[in-house]
């Protein structure tokens, strides 16, 4: 267990990256650390549920991965489903529906989308989306898109 004396600062576990000890320290003598998640959210995590793996992202993001596994890779972009909804301003609803009714990805993606915002994601549209595994055969590091700007 991650005592005060413990320096987490700098670690990564997760998702999470521990910027400082939280402040100020909590009444019921666990050490809390304040984290920042990949996704951009900030929050005071409990020092063990970081360091023995419990907690390894925040709540939207696990939310997030846990409601979909599709990650679909189109262009330089290897993206969950709802990262993709942000990028292209489509509800998450209406792309799940497109392809539930078996549209194709293409379609999916692109009906409807303003040919700028699509150009802009996509600069080379001759290939077409594929479902990508996420695992250790996908890239971890693939840039993406903060949405509309």
């Amino acid at each position: 267990m991650p005592t005060p004396t413990d320096d987490l600062a700098g670690h990564v576990y997760g998702e999470w990256t521990v910027l400082r000890p939280a402040d100020p320290p909590r009444r019921s003598g666990c050490v809390y650390w304040t984290c920042v998640c990949s996704c951009g959210a900030v929050m005071d995590v409990r020092g063990k549920n970081l360091t023995t793996g419990r907690s390894v992202q925040c709540a939207d993001c696990a939310r997030r991965k846990k409601k979909s596994t599709v990650y679909i890779r189109w262009g330089p972009y290897d993206m969950h489903l709802s990262d993709w909804s942000r990028a292209l301003d489509i509800s998450l609803a209406t792309l799940w529906n497109r392809i539930n009714r078996e549209w194709s990805l293409r379609d999916a993606l692109s009906v409807g989308v303003d040919p700028v915002i699509l150009s802009l994601l996509v600069p080379d549209q001759s290939e077409d989306p594929v479902r990508v595994p996420r695992g250790k055969d996908s890239p971890a590091n693939t840039p993406q898109p903060q949405g509309k700007q």
